[in-house]
């Protein structure tokens, strides 16, 4: 998982609580990420030893990673049959600073789970390099767990080699579980949602037009992108009507860093919102772009605001696009809400059964999901 500044905000939570309520001890290894993280203090269970990979590794790792750039480099460059545009894409790929840190996350990993009693590793399913070198190289079982919706951009993971592809696969839904199936048919009997497929959580939009509007800025885990919403939005704010803001931040943001750089905007309130805390549904929009707590925004009945800045690879509700209000930097906040708000029919939104398909996108896990795939598999 990522390391934040508490244990709780975790991809493997379920999971955690799953090995705890069982009495099954556990390793944690947390990946750093680039905010400045204060002393660590874990409420772990007896049974839980945490570890934090190192930002830089030793100087022997690091020599390794270096070697083997400057191999896969040389032979990029002495390939004939890779175009003069090709390789520069792939050079440029290799000496990304995301690459590097990948290679060094794996390496760190891969020590680890030579000198621990280790059965299983247990990692998230995005599509990054450290996940498709674990499967490839670590000889113990992978089981690994969606994290995110599949997108347009998601190319990385349909790329996937046999060898790429962990032994076990856990889905957010059975909505996902079929894509994947079709993604991956030779793997089929190893994909499994952990979730209900019965599952049903419809909580209708509420909008009043004479009500306050509230806006929740849900940008993804990455400083540039909170700073963009923040800019967009107290540049747009011209509407008519009192707007609330409120910012939902990626546990791995340091809100105090937030606070400071909102102090340009004095003339805006914005309210941080804590530990995924929800505010009123009634007349809040959601403005996201490429995070998927868009989703679990909208089963706490937010309007979902797609920001359209024309890369739509990563919109996770690329398909129901064309059911969900957009803004961008060519309209305005007062254009978007009334044509929203004239979309509604006896109160109810027009699209309302778009909504509740995306909803059930992420189903709850069953309590009993992880003792039937751990038992079989």
């Amino acid at each position: 998982s990522y390391a934040t500044k508490s244990q709780k905000e975790s991809y493997f939570e379920d999971l955690e609580n799953f090995f705890i309520k069982n009495n099954e001890p556990y390793t944690k290894i947390l990946i750093p990420n680039n905010s400045k993280l204060s002393k660590r203090v874990y409420e772990k269970s007896l049974k839980a030893y945490v570890i934090e990979l190192s930002s830089i590794d030793n100087i022997v790792s690091e020599s390794k990673i270096l070697i083997k750039n400057i191999k896969l480099i040389f032979y990029i460059l002495v390939n004939d049959e890779i175009i003069f545009k090709e390789k520069l894409f792939l050079i440029y790929g290799i000496l990304d600073a995301k690459s590097i840190s990948d290679l060094r996350i794996f390496e760190q990993i891969n020590k680890i789970s030579k000198k621990n009693e280790i059965k299983n590793i247990f990692i998230p399913f995005e599509g990054h390099i450290y996940e498709r070198l674990i499967c490839e190289n670590i000889n113990k079982k992978i089981f690994a767990f969606q994290i995110a919706p599949l997108f347009l951009g998601t190319f990385s993971i349909k790329n996937l080699t046999d060898a790429q592809i962990p032994d076990v696969l856990i889905t957010l839904s059975h909505y996902y579980k079929y894509k994947y199936e079709a993604l991956f048919p030779d793997k089929k009997n190893n994909i499994f949602s952990r979730g209900n497929k019965n599952f049903n959580n419809v909580k209708n939009i509420v909008f009043k037009p004479n009500q306050d509007i509230n806006i929740v800025l849900s940008p993804e885990g990455i400083y540039e992108e909170v700073f963009l919403f923040i800019d967009f939005v107290a540049e747009k704010i011209n509407y008519n009507k009192k707007i609330n803001l409120y910012i939902s931040l990626h546990p791995i943001i340091d809100i105090n860093l937030i606070n400071n750089y909102l102090k340009k905007y004095a003339n805006l309130k914005f309210t941080v919102l804590k530990n995924a805390d929800f505010i009123s549904s009634t007349n809040t929009f959601s403005l996201y772009s490429g995070s998927s707590s868009i989703i679990k925004h909208m089963a706490n009945g937010y309007i979902p605001l797609y920001f359209d800045r024309n890369f739509d690879e990563i919109n996770p509700l690329y398909e129901y696009k064309k059911y969900i209000p957009s803004i961008s930097y060519k309209n305005s906040f007062t254009e978007t809400i009334d044509n929203f708000s004239r979309n509604f029919i006896d109160e109810r939104y027009i699209y309302q059964n778009k909504i509740d398909e995306i909803i059930n996108l992420i189903e709850p896990t069953k309590e009993d999901t992880y003792f039937k795939i751990f038992n079989n598999n």
